[in-house]
């Protein structure tokens, strides 16, 4: 990757950065409690029996990355909406 290559990629990152960075501080919409309420069981193996048995297969990877998201940020909204 060439050096123009770089920066235009940063650029272009730290564009969509500062883009979305005012969402990150803006209240809950749609289902964003709802989200939020399936991430309370604290036991990582309950969440993934959880989404086997409950959430249709198109739901599985969405809900997921929720989880994986939620373990890594917390259950803010912020930390949720920067990792999405």
């Amino acid at each position: 990757m060439s050096r123009s290559d770089r920066g235009f990629l940063a650029l272009l990152l730290l564009g969509t950065l500062l883009v979305y960075l005012p969402g990150l501080k803006g209240p809950g919409v749609y289902d964003d409690q709802a989200v939020l309420g399936q991430l309370d069981p604290p036991d990582p193996g309950r969440k993934l029996q959880m989404f086997l048995e409950t959430l249709p297969p198109h739901r599985l990877l969405s809900e997921a990355s929720f989880a994986l998201n939620a373990a890594v940020t917390g259950r803010s909204l912020a930390g949720l909406r920067a990792g999405n």
